[in-house]
């Protein structure tokens, strides 16, 4: 059970919040509440629920450049510091920033890496998400709130298996009346269901291999259809186009050949065209170069020449005289690191101390309480036998009571001393705190001025390499114009020694190549019609029977999907599997005084697979959970967060809800109430919302928060409100 939390530095707040086995934090807006239920999730989890996973983005909680987030069960405690550091590059001048995360954990068991630190809290208080981020469920797709939902209560393999499945199938689709009435159909019916069965392998679970064979039937499914559209319309058109045939395959062979021959010619002309045709483009091209580069080169000759840079390097040498020696920084902050390092060792040791004391004190009232339990017990005997009443016993115990007296006062006294070491050790706590921080604030104060003086200089440098570069363009400008020119010259000498190839009249050919593809056109046609003469036959005998088997197999996976899916076999189970999770949702909804049946959805009005849940209320209507009032949400989360935490049965078993205030005042009591009951199912219940009525919180730790004081390390104040 969790016993607190301790902030320091969390948006803003430090304070020290004690927990029992149900815990109520109320309090007006900006007084903690929701702060306290964020670090929880911090603590467990390592992140905040619902602001992002990274370091990174925790960080933006933090006021400051650290953040520590302790948590103490029963019999162990742990506590994660974030840190923020600058890293300054000596080279780029850029500084980096780092977020990192410390842990310590108490009592220890030689854990020196983090790794190992996590791996103990894991194994102290174990990691179940869904208890501290709900929305991480809700954010789920349909399919994978399923599966959730199905882990919490998996498959009983007395009820469906593989072999089942199979015998369902069979019963259902391969009947005596198809047999006889379309032998066939039957036949393709078997083969469907021994290739689905084949997707089940017997390794796998019963959800895992039936939606193997389903996913496999909608494949094949969508296959089938689509062959059986196309095998349809080829009957079609192949019947069509046999009434529309005109030529037969006579004379076939003098075609072809004939054909054969106006194609090498048109190939011939073709290749000359395109010869011709591209002899044509380079000479245009040459044209076109030959104009560009004559005035590429007047541009080049009236370009102006700078080599003048004598005022650039005045300019350089005032520059660099402004420049500013850097600062040695790791000699500056080593000692406040030190310092810091030191404080904060101080302050877990002190810290353990006091986690010692407060077990000793806890142990010396459980002796005082054993005392007066054994003096209690002693005169109710009245001269009886421990043992048995009816046996006798004349032990004298006058005194007894002196002697427990005595031992009472010397316990009693001894809880004092221990009151007095645990101030002292709190008040050592809040000096070697106050130490580290002062030490973490001069090391930011020396780091911000490195990166002033690194900002300056590499501004001055960047100016001395833009001057630079204009000396070094000036410097070779007249180079770079001498060798261009050459360069631009030498191609106007290629280019005038190129010899110029004879063009031929490329628009009679063209008209030749036409005539050419229209015999071809023409032929090809004779051709084509004289070839579907020979094969529309076999061809529309052939469609024939691959539209036949194509309907054959088209409707038996229709049918297998049915039986397979959320109208059969998948039905069924899901219906085994939510039942038992929503009689447990119900049962906690009456607790709660809420009598509205809870629904899942599995199956949309069109047929498709879906995940949808709500209840049924007063009027009959299946109301949604999305479309539930925030407030009823509210209600329904704790009533399903209840079964999931008891179903799943984490390391710790922990409800916490925030944001409260959403319920009015009977509702809120109802809340109370209903959860109370259930509270044995739970390690702790911890509830929290800016509630400003009255209500009855019997049995609760209720710790009324005030307005949020900056820099102060309290105690949230816990007052049992009874008011009815």
């Amino acid at each position: 059970m969790i016993k607190s939390l301790r902030m320091v530095n969390v948006k803003g707040q430090n304070a020290m919040q004690e927990f029992d086995k149900k815990t109520l934090i109320v309090g007006p807006n900006g007084s903690g509440k929701s702060t306290r239920i964020q670090s929880l999730g911090i603590a467990i989890l390592g992140y905040a629920p619902g602001n992002g996973k990274t370091s990174a983005e925790t960080f933006k909680l933090a006021t400051g450049d650290t953040m520590t987030i302790g948590l103490g069960t029963d019999h162990f405690s742990f506590s994660r510091t974030f840190t923020r550091n600058e890293l300054l590059d000596t080279k780029t001048g850029k500084t980096k920033v780092e977020i990192n995360q410390s842990l310590s954990v108490s009592p220890g068991k030689g854990e020196k890496k983090d790794a190992d630190k996590k791996g103990r809290i894991a194994e102290e208080i174990g990691t179940f998400p869904v208890m501290m981020d709900f929305s991480e469920f809700l954010s789920l797709s349909d399919a994978k709130r399923r599966d959730f939902i199905y882990s919490l209560s998996p498959i009983s393999t007395e009820s469906w298996n593989r072999e089942r499945i199979v015998a369902h199938l069979v019963e259902q689709l391969l009947t005596g009346e198809l047999s006889e009435n379309n032998s066939d159909q039957f036949q393709t019916m078997e083969d469907m269901i021994n290739e689905a069965v084949q997707q089940f392998p017997e390794s796998l679970a019963v959800s895992d291999g039936l939606q193997s064979m389903i996913d496999w039937t909608e494949n094949e499914l969508k296959l089938w259809n689509s062959k059986k559209k196309d095998a349809q319309g080829a009957v079609r058109q192949i019947a069509e186009k046999k009434n529309e045939l005109e030529e037969t395959d006579r004379n076939i062979a003098d075609a072809k050949r004939e054909l054969e021959e106006l194609q090498a010619g048109l190939i011939k002309v073709e290749k000359q065209i395109s010869q011709d045709t591209e002899k044509r483009k380079a000479l245009a091209k040459r044209s076109a170069r030959l104009e560009e580069v004559r005035g590429e080169i007047a541009k080049v000759k009236a370009e102006p020449v700078q080599v003048d840079f004598l005022d650039i390097d005045v300019q350089i040498a005032a520059l660099e005289s402004e420049t500013v020696e850097a600062l040695d920084i790791e000699a500056l902050t080593a000692p406040l690191k030190v310092k810091a390092a030191e404080a904060k060792a101080k302050y877990d040791e002190q810290n353990t101390r006091l986690q010692g004391l407060l077990e000793k004190k806890r142990t010396v009232a459980s002796t005082i309480k054993s005392l007066e339990e054994a003096l209690q017990k002693v005169g109710e005997l009245g001269g009886a036998c421990i043992i048995s009443s009816v046996i006798a016993c004349p032990k004298d115990f006058t005194g007894f009571d002196a002697f427990i007296d005595k031992k009472k006062a010397a316990a009693t006294t001894e809880i004092a001393e221990l009151d007095k070491q645990m101030s002292f050790h709190k008040s050592q706590m809040d000096a070697f705190a106050s130490e580290e921080m002062q030490a973490q604030n001069e090391r930011e104060v020396i780091l911000k001025k490195a990166q002033e003086i690194n900002q300056k200089n590499t501004g001055i440098q960047k100016q001395i390499s833009q001057l630079q570069l204009e000396r070094n363009n000036r410097q070779t400008a007249a180079q770079r114009r001498d060798d261009k020119l050459k360069l631009l010259e030498d191609e106007l000498n290629r280019l005038n020694a190129e010899p110029v190839d004879a063009i031929g009249e490329i628009s009679m050919m063209e008209l030749q190549a036409s005539g050419l593809r229209n015999q071809i056109g023409i032929l090809k046609q004779t051709i084509q019609e004289k070839e579907k003469a020979k094969q529309t036959i076999l061809l529309l005998q052939q469609s024939m029977l691959d539209n036949r088997k194509a309907e054959y197999k088209a409707v038996c996976l229709k049918q297998l999907q049915e039986a397979l899916g959320p109208k059969g076999v998948q039905g069924e189970i899901v219906k085994e599997i939510i039942g038992p999770i929503k009689n447990d949702i119900w049962h906690n909804l009456k607790c709660m005084d809420f009598h509205f049946e809870p629904f899942f959805q599995t199956e949309s009005a069109t047929g498709q697979q879906i995940f949808q849940f709500g209840w049924i209320n007063e009027k009959g209507h299946y109301v949604n959970f999305d479309a539930l009032s925030t407030g009823q949400q509210v209600i329904y989360l704790a009533a399903m967060m209840m079964t999931i935490i008891d179903r799943a049965q984490p390391k710790l078993k922990l409800l916490v809800m925030d944001n409260l205030n959403h319920l009015d005042s009977r509702n809120f009591q109802l809340l109370l109430d209903g959860i109370g009951k259930l509270e044995d199912r739970v390690d702790n219940i911890i509830l929290a919302g800016a509630v400003e009525y009255s209500f009855n919180a019997n049995g609760w730790l209720v710790s009324k928060l005030g307005p949020p004081v900056e820099g102060d390390l309290v105690q949230g104040e816990a007052v049992i409100d009874a008011t009815p």
